[in-house]
C-alpha cells in the first residue's frame, strides 16, 4: 500500500473501507496519534484517499436450467418430416375431393385421404433420410480402421533436453520391454549414436537392427540402407561393407517390368 512519508511517519495507519447510502464505498486511511494512549484510547484521524468508488455487485442465483445436448441433424429430418406430411395432407384433401366428384364417395373421404397421405408422405421421408445416413457410413470411412502413431514423448524430451544417454536408454527400454515391431525407436537410437555422440559403429550396428527386427515399407528401407552405405563410406571408411548394400538398394527399388514385346527399337 502506498502512502506518502509525512502520513507513515505519524503513527499506525489503519485501512477502512465506508459504504455511502448510494451503495458506493469510499477507502480512507486513518492514522493514530503517536503520542501515546489517552484516557478515551487512541486517537484516528480519518482521510480520504482518492475516493475511489467501486459499483455494488449484485450476486444473482445460479440457474437450475443446463444446457442439453441437441442432433441438429435429427432435428432438420423431423422438421422436413413434418413438412413433407403437411404437404401429403394437402394432397389427400386433393384426393378426397376427386374421389367425391368422380366417384361418388362421401365426405368422410376427405378427412380419410389427408390422414392418410400425411402419414404416408411423412414416413417415406423418414425412410429415405435413414437410407442416406446408412449409405454415408458405408461409403465414408470413419477413420476408427487407421492405426495410431505412437509417440514417445518421454524420450524425445530427453533428447531436447541434451540428455542423450537417457534417451539411448529411453528407446531401448521400449525395444526390450515391450518386443516393439516399430522402427521409429531402432533408428532414433541409430541417429543419436550417429549425431549427437559419434558413435558411429554403434549408430551402425542399431541401423542393421532396425532392417533385422522391425516392419518397414519399401521406401523406408531404401532409405535406411542409404544411411547404413553413408556410414560406412563417410565416418567408418568402410567401402568394402558400403558395395553390398548399394546392390540392395538397388534390389529394394527395382520395379519389375511386364513383357510386352520388343522394345520400339528394336521393332523393323
Amino acid at each position: 500500500m502506498a502512502l506518502d512519508g509525512g502520513l507513515a511517519r505519524r503513527g499506525t495507519v489503519r485501512q477502512e473501507w465506508v459504504r455511502d447510502q448510494r451503495g458506493f464505498t469510499r477507502r480512507f486511511l486513518s492514522v493514530s496519534d503517536p503520542s501515546g494512549p489517552s484516557e478515551h484510547g487512541p486517537s484516528f484521524h480519518a482521510r480520504n484517499v482518492g475516493g475511489e468508488r467501486t459499483p455494488r455487485r449484485a450476486f444473482s442465483a445460479p440457474s437450475k436450467s443446463r444446457v442439453k445436448d441437441r442432433d441438429l441433424h435429427q432435428v432438420g429430418v423431423n422438421a422436413a418430416a413434418v413438412a413433407a406430411s403437411l404437404l401429403g395432407a394437402i394432397m389427400g384433401v386433393t384426393l378426397g375431393f376427386f374421389m367425391m366428384s368422380e366417384y361418388g364417395f362421401g365426405l368422410w373421404a376427405i378427412p380419410m385421404c389427408m390422414v392418410g397421405m400425411g402419414l404416408f408422405v411423412g414416413s417415406l421421408t423418414l425412410m429415405v433420410a435413414g437410407g442416406a445416413g446408412a449409405s454415408a457410413k458405408m461409403l465414408i470411412s470413419s477413420g476408427s480402421s487407421t492405426p495410431h502413431e505412437k509417440e514417445y514423448s518421454y524420450a524425445e524430451s530427453l533428447v531436447m533436453r541434451g540428455m542423450y544417454e537417457d534417451a539411448v536408454s529411453a528407446f531401448e527400454l521400449v525395444v526390450v520391454d515391450e518386443k516393439s515391431t516399430d522402427p521409429t525407436p531402432f533408428l532414433r537410437i541409430a541417429r543419436i549414436y550417429r549425431d549427437h555422440l559419434e558413435r558411429y559403429e554403434d549408430a551402425a550396428r542399431w541401423l542393421k537392427r532396425s532392417l533385422a527386427e522391425s516392419d518397414m515399407h519399401r521406401g523406408l528401407r531404401a532409405l535406411t540402407l542409404k544411411e547404413l552405405v553413408e556410414l560406412y563410406r563417410m565416418k567408418l571408411n568402410m567401402p568394402e561393407k558400403a558395395a553390398p548394400m548399394l546392390a540392395r538398394i538397388a534390389q529394394e527399388l527395382e520395379v519389375p517390368r511386364m513383357a510386352t514385346g520388343p522394345p520400339r527399337s528394336c521393332a523393323r
